[in-house]
C-alpha cells in the first residue's frame, strides 16, 4: 500500500507521523467505500503528543500516538483535530525500534500502562483501555481492566496483514461500548439512592487506578424541582453539593 513504513529499517525522528499517516490511510480507504458513511463511527491517530505532552498530563507523558474521535466539522481528515487531552485519548500505542531497543516487551507495556493511567484518571466512565506497541514489523495488543491485563504475542505485519487490518479498522470504527465506555453511565448525571439524578458539574477526584475503580468524587446540583420522602432534604433544592462514588473490586 502506498505510504507504507519500511519496517525493517529502525524507527526515527518523524516516523511517528509516517506510521499515524499509514494507519490513517488504511482507515481512510476503507471509510470512503463503505456504503453508508454517515453511520461509522471513526477515530483517528495522532502523533501530535510525541513532542509534546497531551494536556492535564503534567508534562509527564508523550505517547508516540493517540486515538482521537473525528472532528464533526471535518471528520475524514485526519489532521483537522482539535488538541488531545487525557478525556478525548480513546487508545495509546508505543513505537518502538528491534534493532536499537533493548528494553523487553513487557516493559515496553509496562510503560503504556503507565500511560494508560493518565487516561484512566481522566475518564470515569472507562471500563477497559486498550492500545499496542509496534515493534519493527510486529505488533501487540494489550487490555487492561478492573480485573487486569492481557497481552497479546507479537504479530508479524508482513505474515497476518488481514488480521492486522482488522485491527486497525476495529480502533477506527468500534462502538464506544467496545472501546471501553460504559453505556449505562452518563457523562453529564449521576444518579444517587437518596437524591436521585443529578448534574455532574465536574470530577472533582477520580483515583488513577488501571486495576480497579476505585473512590469518584464529583461536584454536581440537586434538582431545583424534586419531591423528597424527607423533608430534610429540600434545602438542598438547586444547591451544589459533593458525590463520592465508590467502587468495589471482586477479588
Amino acid at each position: 500500500m502506498s505510504g507504507c513504513p519500511d519496517f525493517t529499517k529502525p524507527w526515527s525522528p518523524g516516523s511517528e507521523d509516517e506510521c499515524a499517516a499509514f494507519l490513517n490511510n488504511i482507515v481512510l480507504k476503507v471509510y470512503s467505500a463503505l456504503p453508508s458513511m454517515a453511520t461509522a463511527s471513526l477515530r483517528w491517530w495522532t502523533t501530535a503528543n510525541s513532542v509534546r505532552s497531551v494536556e492535564d498530563g503534567g508534562g509527564r507523558r508523550r505517547p508516540d500516538l493517540v486515538l482521537m474521535g473525528a472532528s464533526s466539522d471535518n471528520p475524514t481528515n485526519p489532521k483537522a483535530l482539535p488538541p488531545a487531552n487525557w478525556r478525548s485519548v480513546h487508545a495509546l500505542a508505543e513505537l518502538k525500534d528491534r534493532e536499537k531497543n533493548s528494553v523487553p516487551l513487557h516493559e515496553q507495556i509496562f510503560q503504556l500502562m503507565g500511560r494508560a493511567l493518565f487516561l484512566r484518571a481522566a475518564q470515569d466512565r472507562q471500563l477497559h483501555i486498550s492500545g499496542f506497541a509496534l515493534c519493527g514489523a510486529s505488533f501487540t495488543l494489550f487490555y487492561i481492566d478492573q480485573g487486569g491485563s492481557i497481552v497479546t504475542s507479537e504479530i508479524d505485519v508482513h505474515q497476518q496483514p488481514l488480521l492486522f487490518l482488522h485491527v486497525v479498522l476495529c480502533f477506527a470504527h468500534s462502538t464506544d461500548i467496545c472501546m471501553g465506555y460504559d453505556a449505562m453511565a452518563s457523562p453529564t448525571h449521576i444518579k444517587t439512592s437518596v437524591l436521585g439524578k443529578l448534574k455532574v458539574h465536574c470530577i472533582l477526584f477520580i483515583m488513577d487506578s488501571i486495576h480497579g475503580r476505585g473512590t469518584v468524587v464529583r461536584c454536581a446540583q440537586v434538582p431545583a424541582f424534586a419531591d423528597f420522602d424527607s423533608p430534610q432534604f429540600s434545602a438542598l433544592l438547586g444547591v451544589n453539593i459533593i458525590v463520592k462514588d465508590t467502587w468495589h473490586d471482586v477479588r
